[in-house]
């Protein structure tokens, strides 16, 4: 029995020493990353798609996630320092450094490590979400019997903070109006038929006058503009383009009377009372209608069994 314990535990030793000195997990971009630079034989090689940061001491590096086996914080930070790298956020076992290019080669061989994650670069895609979600194709009638642009249906957007007067939603030459009406749940005036609370104005005069359903944000704006904006007024050749760029808009602005109280002035009736409203409008015009509403929340069960989710 003593010898076999005695093994196990010479088992447990060698298996623990061959924990220590495995090398790290690399992330797909990290392999990806070590393969671009090993075709060019050069340690100074700084392929496109990878991010790069210069340290106040003109060192060049690129940035990266790690996480530490337990227990090895000491000898990973040992290790590092030997490699010039610099670490930045230390939450709990997980790091974040910037690793001199010269030296990313030993610095995905250190012992110590489990995984290492080659930062991802974040950037806007907004100007090519049309092209990267093949829309564009959709517009000029690739492989269709015709172009698709949202010409003759209705975008009805629930949310808050439009621009009535943005030139993104005129038409592409800027000489059509193409909000219909908007419905301002907040503001006192003339409710639309069916409710009680609320001003709808459906004058094109009126909501140029008006200018915004609230002044305090700009949310219902950008929605809009991602879903339907024309793109006249931004760059040539309608870069900031939106999806249904021939549609007609109808807005509804929830009720959102200050940032500071912005939940306690709307809630959930609210969008029933929205989408309501627009699917009656699109009815009476006989056109066909998609309503967008950007909100989030964890209310529910979350399995479509809530009032509204079934309403």
């Amino acid at each position: 029995m003593k010898k076999i314990k005695l093994a196990l535990l010479a088992l447990s030793i060698s298996l623990t020493s061959l924990a220590q000195d495995a090398k790290p997990v690399l992330s797909p971009l990290t392999k990806a990353y070590l393969s671009e630079t090993a075709q060019t034989n050069s340690k100074q090689n700084m392929p496109k798609g990878y991010l790069y940061k210069k340290r106040a001491d003109g060192v060049v590096c690129i940035s990266a996630i790690i996480k530490i086996n337990d227990g090895h914080a000491d000898g990973v930070q040992n290790s590092l320092t030997r490699l010039n790298a610099s670490v930045g956020t230390k939450a709990g076992n997980i790091w974040t450094v910037q690793v001199p290019l010269e030296n990313v080669i030993a610095f995905t061989n250190t012992s110590g490590i489990n995984y290492i994650q080659i930062d991802e670069p974040l950037f806007p895609n907004l100007d090519v979400a049309r092209k990267t979600t093949r829309v564009d194709s959709a517009h000029v009638g690739y492989a269709l019997p015709m172009g698709y642009s949202g010409k003759g249906v209705i975008v009805g957007v629930i949310d808050f903070g439009f621009d009535y007067n943005h030139p993104t939603f005129y038409d592409t030459v800027g000489t059509k109006y193409r909000i219909i009406k908007a419905w301002e749940m907040g503001t006192n005036g003339t409710p639309p038929a069916g409710y009680s609370y609320g001003h709808e104005i459906s004058d094109t005069n009126a909501l140029k006058t008006q200018g915004t359903d609230n002044a305090l944000q700009t949310h219902g704006t950008g929605v809009a503009g991602l879903s339907s904006g024309s793109g006249y007024g931004g760059p040539s050749g309608g870069k900031f383009r939106g999806i249904a760029y021939e549609s007609d808009l109808v807005f509804v602005g929830v009720r959102r009377d200050s940032i500071g109280s912005q939940w306690l002035t709307g809630g959930f009736s609210d969008f029933i009372d929205g989408v309501s409203y627009l699917m009656k409008y699109a009815k009476s015009v006989g056109k066909p209608i998609v309503v967008n509403i950007s909100w989030g929340s964890h209310s529910g069960p979350h399995d479509g069994s809530s009032l509204v989710n079934q309403a």
